[in-house]
């Protein structure tokens, strides 16, 4: 299955950033990573991609 970029949705753990982002369809979440992907992968129809970086 190929998908272009920007074409699902997309939703952004961080404890900085705030909507509105600069993707229109990406959503700001903050709080547990982990609950918050839990919850993403139990409420989709299709399979996550994950990204992202460990703290410093």
């Amino acid at each position: 299955m190929s998908v272009e970029p920007g074409a699902l949705p997309a939703t952004v753990v961080s404890s900085t950033l705030r909507e509105p982002l600069d993707r229109p369809d990406a959503t700001a979440a903050s709080g547990d990573a982990a609950e918050i992907v839990a919850r993403l992968k139990e409420e989709s129809a299709v399979p996550l991609r994950s990204h992202g970086r460990p703290l410093s």
